[in-house]
């Protein structure tokens, strides 16, 4: 059900934003909410398209003051339903779309509007880049919240990482900047802690030099699957932090009504030409290939190269783990449960860490698992309006199965929103989240940001042993 806002109300907002406020009716109200997962739905009192920061200000100030939470779209791809978004006053960051890279100190501001493709076409004319999402329309503020994995994760960090200062309106409306020297707790927090503490209007990211890669995929019949998951441990042990390595469950090809599961061993190396020739036939030692798409990319080229198994207005289950390890028994539970996925558009893929994520200080950021040595995302979904109750339950079994091997959470970032507050606090070490609860109870007392994987300020019951 939409809550309607009284028209003295809608008469405020309107008055107090330059940008169009919209309401359940008017052209406009459904493109803005809509997300990229079908199976995400809200339903806002309103959706403000934000001219400006003053714009982002005044619709803050405007919910604190009435009592509405606070919803947010920038790239939007959040993949999970959060019930609060329903009635909310929803800012649609996507006209605050400005990029500025300075290449002499290797850093770049951007808006909440922007979009991974949009920042590394920008960043790529100076030759730098840094982690970012692999699907290229993500919101790139939206990613370094919430930590930031992907193919330069070894070799950069994760984005959050990267984050050097920012610009972020409060629940009282008001716009501070975070930095080392001016709100360095909060500035802790917002390297991981996602959304739960304001809208950030302008990031700053430390780049990195990257311009040519070597990267692809080798495609292989499932039956291949253990000597594939085999040499993917072993090369992960060995490979330099140049060397981003995943392995991948999954119907081949994706977008086909029906499709033989396969898996794929997929890598990039950002280091000289003639290294990655001897990497590459290290990776072919594993067998013949049924496809190798292994090729010299631009880094923009290689962000794009999975986007074909993520399908925009599908309606889609995710389902994601750090792991510490990944045991025999575990690689043989993951490949008897990839041959029974539920729709043609279902994936297991394994990730490899380590590199310059366990350089990382532990206490610069609120992001829990620099020290896992994998990370496991799961997707399942079809065209909207697909039933994803077998979807859900064969991530959760998915889910299960890894526990041995659990480094303890999940990625919050992709977690689905039918899991429980437990699921999110374990997202995070005890400690952290205490702390994170207590930054929360400072800038937002009444949780105005609760449109998300939610962290309840102490007042409201956040920090408590209660798992």
């Amino acid at each position: 059900m939409t809550t309607t806002l009284p028209l003295q109300h809608l008469d405020e907002l309107r008055a107090a934003c330059r940008g169009p406020v919209l309401i359940p009716g008017d052209i406009g109200y459904d493109t803005a909410r809509h997300m990229w997962n079908a199976a995400v739905d809200p339903r806002p009192a309103a959706g403000v398209r934000c001219a400006d920061i003053a714009d982002v200000r005044a619709a803050v100030d405007f919910s604190r003051r009435r009592g509405l939470p606070v919803s947010l779209r920038g790239g939007g791809h959040d993949v999970a339903r959060h019930p609060a978004a329903d009635g909310s006053i929803l800012l649609d960051l996507s006209p605050l779309a400005n990029i500025t890279v300075d290449a002499a100190t290797r850093r770049a501001v951007v808006a909440p509007g922007v979009t991974w493709a949009e920042f590394d076409h920008v960043c790529q004319a100076h030759g730098l880049a840094v982690t970012g999402a692999d699907v290229s329309t993500v919101g790139v503020i939206g990613t370094a919240l919430v930590g930031g994995s992907g193919w330069l994760q070894r070799a950069c960090g994760f984005t959050c990482d990267n984050i050097r200062s920012a610009e972020i309106v409060l629940a009282d409306g008001s716009l501070v900047r975070v930095d080392d020297d001016n709100h360095p707790d909060l500035l802790w927090a917002l390297r991981g802690g996602g959304g739960n503490f304001g809208v950030v209007v302008s990031l700053e990211l430390e780049l990195h030099p990257i311009t040519t890669v070597f990267a692809g995929t080798l495609l292989y019949r499932y039956d291949a699957a253990r000597r594939v998951f085999d040499g993917f441990r072993e090369f992960s042990a060995t490979v330099p932090d140049e060397v981003a390595l995943r392995t991948t469950l999954l119907n081949w090809p994706p977008n086909a009504p029906q499709g033989p599961p396969m898996v794929a061993i997929t890598a990039a190396y950002l280091g000289p030409a003639d290294d990655a020739r001897a990497i590459s036939r290290q990776l072919r030692r594993i067998g013949e290939p049924e496809l190798d798409l292994m090729r010299p990319l631009n880094y923009p080229e290689l962000q794009r190269n999975t986007e074909q198994a993520f399908n925009t207005g599908h309606s889609t289950a995710t389902g994601t783990e750090w792991l510490r390890t990944l045991d025999d028994h575990t690689v043989d539970a993951l490949i008897a449960l990839g041959r029974r996925m539920p729709t043609q558009h279902s994936l297991v893929s394994v990730h490899q860490l380590g590199g310059a994520l366990r350089r990382t200080p532990a206490d610069t950021t609120a992001f829990a698992y620099h020290h896992a040595a994998y990370h496991m995302v799961l997707f399942s979904g079809g065209p909207a309006g697909q039933d994803l109750g077998p979807s859900r339950r064969w991530i959760a079994e998915i889910v299960d199965t890894v526990q041995e091997c659990s480094a303890g959470g999940p990625y919050i970032g992709i977690l689905d929103g039918s899991c429980s507050p437990q699921r999110v606090r374990s997202a995070y070490h005890p400690d952290d989240y205490r702390r994170l609860a207590a930054i929360k109870a400072a800038y937002d007392p009444d949780n105005v940001f609760r449109c998300n994987h939610n962290i309840p300020p102490v007042s409201l019951g956040g920090g408590r042993d209660d798992r």
